[in-house]
């Protein structure tokens, strides 16, 4: 009877251990998942800082706009979700600020109709954020001169 309460008291203990350990995995595994998410999403981002003067079209300006925010929005969305730092956003308050004038940008031009909505609508993570951490919108300079000179541009 007694090595049968053992035996009992083992297999639980090791069926405890066992969901601990899973536990402790599934959590890294989640965390090495966000952090791949940021990884790419500001690698992503840079990559349009960097390509930022091949933009030729309207169709150019638009894409390189939507995925600008769109990678801004991701990053805002894991810190709404808890999974990045506000130390992170601090760091990159320049790109959100790029970002929520972007948006005024897109706003502007009216291309939000074949999407139908307006950017804070589109990109209500980010919009949340800076209203809420008084981001302010950046000046004109700091857009790509093609999306200055928007409405001399093909299609």
């Amino acid at each position: 009877m007694v090595l049968e309460i053992i035996i009992a008291i083992v297999s639980a203990g090791s069926v405890v251990a066992a969901l601990v350990y899973h536990a402790k995995q599934v959590n890294q595994s989640k965390d090495a998942t966000y952090a791949t998410i940021l990884t790419q999403t500001m690698k992503d981002l840079y990559e349009l800082y960097r390509d930022e003067e091949k933009l030729q079209t309207k169709h150019d300006c638009e894409i390189f706009t939507v995925r600008h925010l769109d990678c801004l929005s991701v990053v805002t969305h894991l810190y709404n979700q808890g999974k990045i730092s506000k130390d992170l956003l601090d760091f990159i308050e320049i790109d959100l600020r790029i970002a929520k004038r972007l948006m005024i940008w897109f706003d502007e031009h009216k291309l939000g109709i074949k999407y139908g909505s307006n950017a804070n609508g589109i990109w209500t993570n980010l919009k949340s954020y800076c209203d809420s951490n008084s981001i302010d919108a950046s000046e004109d300079e700091t857009l790509p001169i093609p999306l200055l000179n928007f409405k001399d541009l093909p299609c």
